[in-house]
């Protein structure tokens, strides 16, 4: 059991950290869009 889990342990962690680049890289996005409607505007 212990084995398997650590088998799985990579692919948790990889899995959390691309979460969280997706989800810096959506906030960026956001800022970045709402930084252009204010200029446009």
């Amino acid at each position: 059991m212990l084995y398997q889990y650590s088998k799985l342990t990579p692919f948790f962690i990889k899995k959390i950290a691309t979460r969280e680049v997706f989800k810096q890289k959506h906030e960026l996005f956001v800022l970045t869009s709402k930084t252009v409607d204010y200029f446009v505007k």
